[in-house]
């Protein structure tokens, strides 16, 4: 008799569940909010258009692992060079990881420092809030994937016929009241 199946096992990235409860989110339904955001869409669509859309039909590896990016990041930074962190950066003769780092970089300091960021008064070490945004990036680019586009499209997206958002989801699209 052949051995059971093993059940696949899921990145936690590949959940929304498991994703929001890892960033802390109330629901997925503020999960997928904070991705339709300012505090991650803009810079998200800057990644995909200057560098994943030029490597579609390319093969081969499209960046980095999380610990490349970070050292990618933090030589980048290093000495006040601001390679990354610039507003304006000149990106003539960067690759994925630079990208990724860029992408990383904004993420991380965007969403520690909005109200409504999704790592907003988190007391963790820099290298797990990088670590949490990573994943987020993951999320975005796993569901790049062609045999998954056509089949889970809705999924990360909110539409009218969702439910509204619990109270505490509002803080996400909605600015917060000036006191």
């Amino acid at each position: 008799m052949p051995p059971p199946a093993r059940k696949r096992q899921l990145r936690v990235f590949q959940s929304l569940e498991n994703l929001s409860k890892e960033l802390e989110f109330d629901s997925t339904h503020s999960l997928c909010a904070w991705f339709q955001s300012d505090l991650f869409q803009p810079y998200w669509d800057i990644y995909k258009r200057d560098w994943l859309d030029k490597q579609a039909g390319k093969s081969g590896k499209k960046g980095g692992d999380l610990s490349h990016v970070v050292k990618r990041l933090a030589e980048g930074e290093a000495g006040g060079k601001r390679i990354y962190s610039t507003d304006f950066p000149k990106k003539d003769n960067w690759g994925g990881v630079d990208y990724q780092a860029a992408l990383l970089y904004k993420l991380v300091s965007v969403n520690r420092a909005d109200v409504n960021g999704a790592l907003f008064g988190k007391q963790h070490p820099l290298s797990e809030l990088q670590r949490r945004m990573w994943l987020a990036i993951n999320r975005k680019t796993w569901k790049l994937a062609s045999s998954r586009v056509t089949r889970c499209s809705k999924e990360d997206t909110i539409s009218s016929s969702d439910d509204p958002p619990a109270a505490t989801d509002t803080a996400l699209t909605e600015p917060a009241p000036i006191p």
